[in-house]
């Protein structure tokens, strides 16, 4: 917000004159064939693309228990079992740094680089419904239960929506 820029809503304005000014002298003489718009918007919404600004792959929030070995994701489980709360047995015996946030992790992208880096987990995290538990998955030389607690579907905005934005 602008409080946060420390900006006035003057200064915004006249921010915004100066970079619609600055577009629009790049721009001159410049015109764009649907075609070429076309083209944009299908490079930009190709989920091949890691930064197409029109589409977005399906995303899971998730919390994770990581531990280094079975009996330890043994007990952790117990600790469940016994009503503990998920957030409270991270913090107790993952070995993940997101164990000071009870588990939680930041969205994961299908396909995302971190997911490669751990056969097995994208396949696990994307086959669960939110509120939805793991058992014991060894991934990557440890130990892990995750819980689901969110999905998002793919995302592609339509052309229609976004074609002057594409000119």
């Amino acid at each position: 917000g602008l409080a946060a820029t420390r900006q006035t809503e003057e200064d915004a304005r006249r921010n915004l004159l100066v970079n619609l000014a600055r577009a629009n002298i790049v721009a001159k003489g410049i015109s764009v064939t649907d075609a070429e718009a076309r083209a944009y918007y299908d490079r930009n919404a190709d989920p091949a693309n890691p930064r197409a600004r029109y589409y977005r792959p399906e995303q899971v929030t998730a919390a994770a228990i990581v531990t280094r070995d079975e009996p330890a994701i043994h007990a952790a489980l117990a600790d469940l079992a016994r009503g503990m709360p998920f957030d409270a047995v991270a913090r107790r015996h993952s070995v993940d740094r997101s164990a000071v946030n009870g588990g939680a992790l930041p969205p994961l992208r299908r396909g995302s680089a971190a997911l490669q880096r751990l056969p097995g987990l994208e396949r696990l995290l994307f086959s669960m419904k939110p509120g939805e538990q793991s058992g014991a998955v060894p991934i990557a030389g440890q130990w892990w239960v995750m819980r689901c607690l969110a999905r998002t579907p793919e995302t592609r905005t339509p052309y229609d929506r976004v074609r002057e934005e594409c000119r």
